[in-house]
């Protein structure tokens, strides 16, 4: 090899610091860890593990804060799916003939509601189980405030039927040792 040809290849390799180190890797490294000093060796560790709490406590604590925004979610949407369904099987929706009740629409069933089939519709909606779920379902009048009863005699076209979804969340970490009550309502126009 020629020495012109011998002193360029060390020129680039002395202007490219990437190349020093993919060409001379144990004299590069022993060269930084000499700029470092060595009177702090083991501070590293230790101040990863002081962040490392700090910032998983952080990310736990966003995930479980994200499941219980879930878990309201699901309530709210519980609530309001099991008022519109209900508001469909009102005392209307129903004829008897010849002592046989039948649906007036033929794509529903459970015709008029009672308070036992919306109670299991709302704990087949997601999310929801049949231990730490409550309902509530109140036939109200038309203005949603007065004559507010627990059963389907106020199921009339017209009038309002209010339905209160409670789920009991388990405990959070590091902030409730009991359960975290979740509740929501949705009210509908009873329309059949």
């Amino acid at each position: 090899m020629s020495p012109a040809l011998k002193e360029n290849r060390y020129t680039v390799i002395k202007s490219m610091p990437i190349l020093r180190l993919a060409l001379r890797p144990a004299a590069f490294l022993s060269r930084c860890w000499r700029k470092h000093g060595r009177g702090e060796t083991g501070a590293e560790l230790l101040e990863f593990a002081i962040c490392a709490n700090v910032f998983f406590l952080f990310c736990f604590g966003f995930l479980q804060l994200c499941l219980v925004l879930f878990s309201l979610h699901c309530v709210g949407e519980a609530s309001r799916q099991t008022a519109r369904w209900a508001s469909v099987r009102g005392t209307a929706s129903s004829v008897t003939s010849g002592g046989a009740t039948s649906c007036l629409n033929p794509n529903i069933s459970t015709c008029p509601a009672a308070d036992a089939d919306v109670l299991a519709f709302a704990q087949k909606q997601p999310g929801m189980g049949a231990g730490s779920t409550g309902v509530t379902v109140n036939w109200c009048n038309s203005d949603g405030v007065t004559g507010c009863v627990d059963d389907n005699s106020n199921a009339k076209p017209g009038n309002v039927i209010k339905v209160t979804v409670t789920y009991t969340y388990a405990s959070v970490p590091f902030v409730r040792s009991s359960g975290l009550t979740l509740t929501s309502t949705a009210s509908k126009v009873i329309w059949q």
